[in-house]
């Protein structure tokens, strides 16, 4: 044994019932050796806090999101949700409506767009809390707290869960349902508000998949497990239907009586359509094959491993245990719908790593000591190596000023900025080395010890490329330099802007930037405009017949960005080509 740590008993029964599974409970021995709570605590903050900097909407998802809190401040419109002057009927609006209200309480201390981002805050916060509620009423006193370390240091997570993107209440809103889940048989009310709360958080969340994938597994549970068809079951679930209708009817109805024609834009084009495939030529994010089985095994790492390892290690009674039935009912169900919708991406797989963290809660603490002792130091080297490579990258550009790798680097971030030392950043990112050192040296006393030095390696990777190389980092993934400088070439022709293919990202960056609303040509907008912004590739620019009666004034692009590229075009003016961010 390592560390004094003790395999962890497993307490079985001859007849399982959802009231009496197999629970996973710790004695006093075990319990001295356990992670501590205000260990997970720290990494749930530490992973956190570079969501909540201070940091413009970085593409490609973030600036439209923000660009549709930035009309709702401006406009009032709870019910429309709006991008640069236009309707935007893809998704139901609760992230827009939480990041609305966090950016306007926040505006005295914060600016509009740091603001925003304590929503992503406060979403993860409902994620963690309600998975490990869920995990520990499944799985015995002290493993919720093993669910949130494989929830933190799951791939997916650290990737998107920083962001502002609606799938973030989604991810909360399915961690609530399995709490409420969790909660049934002994309290059927409390269980049944609590999943439908959650369902209608999904629902307002991205429309139809998540309370989809949620209520067909509700009515699957009973169907597939004798122990789900009680009373307190049924009765839950008529609380549940109660408590989720306030979610389901009050904005599509609001919406419907506002205009009958975007509830129809909303409910069949970006829902229906999107799943069948019958917009999606039109929308995008199209499904590519092969999609799911490249990305769910790297997405869902390390959860999914733990969790396929739980099942294997209590796989004569796995099918008897409450926990595994939702999650594995949950699971099959999404990926099922994933596999079925003819619109994918990888941020899409999100929810999945709820019924997967939960089910690697009991295989934290079955792992043999051998097998954990060198997972752990596969992780140390990993996050160490690739942590020390941001400090070199740090000192090599911001200290020495001496380009490191410059044709690398170039493919991804801008090398000609003026590169000069945060003392904030440099330390905060000093605080964060001495904490993963100091958690390196309780790991061996950490019954937890892999998933713990997974969680905190990764963690110290994202926040020391975050506290050092933000400043960089943003000038690559950020519109507002850019769109700020074109502003001051369009001078007095910025009350009418016409656009060509300017995605949606870029509109709504440009309408924050500059409080100009571009006019879509694509929808016959913007013909008697005098000035036209065109957005497209270096290696496909505007030809000389589209460009024909316009005279070209400004081109320019993201620091860093080598494909795409803007130019700006006057009608009927004599003018001096500019060029920004070769």
């Amino acid at each position: 044994m390592i560390g004094g740590e003790k395999s962890l008993p497993v307490r079985t029964v001859p007849r399982l019932s959802l009231s009496s599974g197999p629970s996973i409970k710790m004695d006093r021995s075990h319990s001295a050796n356990s992670t501590s709570l205000a260990l997970v605590v720290i990494l749930a903050i530490a992973f956190m806090l570079p969501s909540l900097v201070a940091y413009g909407p970085w593409k490609p998802d973030e600036p439209y999101t923000f660009g549709l809190v930035d009309n709702l401040l401006k406009t009032g419109d709870w019910i429309v949700p709006t991008l640069a002057g236009e309707p935007f009927m893809e998704k139901p609006p609760l992230f827009v409506w939480v990041a609305a209200l966090t950016a306007k309480l926040a505006s005295p201390w914060l600016d509009l767009e740091y603001g925003a981002r304590l929503a992503i805050g406060l979403f993860m916060l409902i994620a963690l809390v309600a998975t490990a509620s869920a995990a520990r009423r499944w799985w015995g006193n002290g493993l919720g707290r093993y669910a949130v370390l494989a929830l933190l240091a799951s791939i997916g997570l650290q990737q998107h869960g920083r962001m502002m993107i609606p799938d973030l209440p989604l991810l909360a809103g399915v961690a609530v349902s399995f709490c409420g889940w969790a909660w049934i048989q002994e309290r059927p009310h409390k269980g049944g508000i609590l999943f439908g709360t959650g369902l209608g958080m999904t629902f307002m969340a991205k429309g139809l998949l998540g309370p989809g994938a949620l209520a067909l597994s509700a009515l699957m549970l009973p169907l597939l497990f004798r122990a789900w068809r009680t009373r307190a079951y049924t009765l839950a679930m008529l609380c549940a239907f109660a408590a989720s209708l306030p979610w389901l009817l009050i904005w599509p109805t609001a919406l419907y009586l506002h205009s009958p024609q975007l509830f129809t834009d909303w409910f069949w084009t970006n829902n229906v359509g999107r799943f069948l495939g019958s917009s999606v030529s039109s929308l995008g994010a199209s499904h590519e094959s092969g999609h799911l089985i490249e990305t769910i095994p790297w997405f869902t790492f390390p959860a999914l491993p733990l969790a396929i390892w739980s099942l294997w290690k209590m796989r004569f009674n796995a099918l008897n245990h409450p926990g595994f039935q939702v999650s594995l009912t949950v699971l099959t169900i999404l990926v099922t719908v994933f596999a079925e919708s003819a619109s994918g991406r990888v941020v899409y797989l999100l929810p999945m790593l709820i019924p997967t963290a939960i089910m690697s809660a009991p295989a934290i603490k079955l792992l043999p000591p051998s097998l954990s002792l060198w997972l752990d130091w596969i992780a140390r080297f990993t996050f160490g190596a690739v942590a020390a490579i941001c400090w070199v990258i740090w000192f090599c550009y911001f200290v020495a000023n001496k380009p490191l790798l410059p044709s690398f680097v170039m493919k991804y971030l801008p090398i000609n900025l003026p590169f000069a030392i945060d003392p904030l950043g440099l330390v905060i990112a000093l605080l964060l080395l001495a904490g993963w050192c100091g958690v390196l040296r309780q790991l061996p006393r950490i019954a937890a010890r892999a998933t713990v030095s997974f969680a905190s390696g990764i963690i110290l990777v994202w926040g020391t490329a975050f506290a050092l190389l933000l400043p960089w980092i943003d000038a690559a993934k950020s519109y507002q330099s850019t769109f700020s400088d074109m502003s001051q070439v369009l001078g007095g022709h910025s009350h009418c802007l016409a656009s060509k293919g300017l995605g949606e990202s870029e509109r709504a960056m440009l309408a924050y930037t500059t409080d100009i609303m571009p006019q879509r040509l694509e929808i016959s907008r913007g013909k008697d405009c005098d000035a036209l912004l065109w957005q497209g590739t270096v290696d496909n620019p505007p030809r000389v017949k589209e460009a024909e009666g316009w005279q070209l004034t400004w081109e320019g692009s993201r620091p860093g960005e080598h494909r795409e590229r803007f130019w700006l075009f006057m009608r009927a003016h004599d003018s001096i080509v500019g060029r920004n961010g070769d």
